[in-house]
């Protein structure tokens, strides 16, 4: 009886020693796949940095970049335009680097570079503003062509404006990427609030609104995809909203997911499927939607106007151009970016929102409005870099037109 219950205690001593052996070499072995985990990932930040930092290194001998330099520093916009190569470079790295704010719903991080800086608030640096400090505030709003994407600080259209008002002006670059007119409007009361009293305020919009309320997500006045993200986050499953998911989105491997994915994964048909099961959810609801475009436009005006008169600030707002009106005599380049970067739908939308805004938009400069939709019509340089981005020369044109209806009113 004894020997039976010593030998019964030697097995259960076993077993737990098993046990805890097990124990052991399982949080040894998490305690090593940690250590690779975070050394991957501290390794792949390295690489990126090194990618993103030192792609224009040049082989030697072997003449071998690093990485691709990004096709649009290649386009004839560009043509004889000083470190185009490393200032893309330092462009795609600074595109989407964005926080949430209030009201406005995101703004851009600090950044400082040679060719981008944007300062602790979000405001992207104008080349010699704030020269004269009593000089007269302007506040420049629209989307990322009013904050300059694709040109360097100097050549923005703030930055030009600056140049063409001179010191007796200062001029603000409140532009975002991705901002709709009612983004703007926020931010114009959120300085507003502050104490920050302008004494000129310029609206630069029609791409965002046109696109974001008669195409994606084709809610008239509704900022980019906000909504139908906020939805994906409800509908998300548990895992995805899991400790382990969040801490892996988190690193760097979810980068290099997302570049594998961009670079071997990319399935250009499922693309297409998709872009086509949009534009037939879309299609139907294009008219009635182009009209919400230009109704919520209209209310924005008179929404400013009204805080103009309040505060005591003059106000101009500029619709501009953009290559699916269909109304300039396209370059072969600019041809190629069409057929490469849109669907039927996708021009139907905008070619409508620009016809639309044509109509009720034209003939009032009396009221400060200015459709400028149709200015580069008859420029025969190369002006275009995307659909509705320009090089340095079309916010040179852009930023001269404004400037003049400024000073003609002052």
């Amino acid at each position: 009886m004894t020997k039976d219950i010593r030998k019964t205690r030697v097995n259960s001593l076993n077993s737990v020693q098993k046990f805890i052996s097990s124990c052991g070499k399982f949080c040894q072995f998490v305690g090593y796949m940690a250590i690779l985990f975070v050394a991957g990932h501290f390794l792949l930040g390295a690489g990126i940095y090194v990618k993103h930092n030192y792609s224009h290194i040049v082989g030697k001998g072997l003449n071998v970049q690093l990485s691709g330099v990004d096709s649009r520093a290649k386009l004839p916009a560009y043509e004889s335009y000083p470190d185009k190569e490393a200032f893309w470079q330092e462009q795609v790295n600074a595109f989407d680097t964005m926080h949430f704010e209030p009201y406005y719903h995101w703004r851009g991080n600090e950044l400082s570079g040679k060719y981008i800086n944007v300062g602790s608030d979000g405001v992207r640096f104008t080349l010699n503003s704030g020269q004269s400090k009593g000089g007269k505030k302007v506040f420049l709003f629209g989307g990322s062509t009013m904050w300059g994407m694709g040109v360097k600080d100097e050549h923005t259209i703030p930055s030009f404006l600056q140049a063409i008002l001179g010191n007796e002006y200062v001029v603000y670059n409140y532009g975002e990427t991705g901002w709709v007119s009612t983004q703007e409007l926020n931010y114009l009361m959120y300085q507003l609030v502050k104490g920050n009293i302008p004494d000129v305020v310029v609206f630069y919009d029609g791409v965002n609104d046109g696109y974001a309320g008669a195409y994606s997500p084709a809610i008239p006045r509704d900022p980019h995809n906000l909504r139908s993200d906020q939805i994906s986050k409800k509908q998300g499953s548990p895992i995805e909203s899991s400790l382990i998911v969040k801490i892996f989105k988190w690193s760097n491997y979810w980068s290099l997911v997302g570049y594998l994915k961009r670079s071997l994964w990319t399935n250009a048909y499922l693309e297409e499927q998709e872009l086509e099961k949009w534009d037939s959810i879309v299609q139907p609801k294009v008219t009635e939607n182009t009209k919400g475009v230009i109704d919520a436009y209209e209310a924005h005006v008179r929404q400013v106007k009204a805080l103009a008169k309040e505060y005591g600030f003059q106000v101009f707002f500029f619709w501009q151009p953009n290559l699916l009106s269909g109304t300039r005599n396209l370059l072969p380049y600019e041809a190629e970016i069409l057929r490469n970067n849109s669907t039927p739908v996708f021009r139907e939308s905008q070619r409508k929102v620009f016809f639309e805004a044509k109509a009720r938009l034209s003939d009032k400069e009396d009221e400060n409005i200015y459709f400028l939709g149709n200015m580069f019509d008859d420029v025969a340089e190369p002006i275009y870099i995307d659909w509705c981005h320009v090089g340095p020369k079309g916010n040179e044109i852009v930023a001269k037109e404004i400037g003049q209806r400024i000073q003609k009113i002052l």
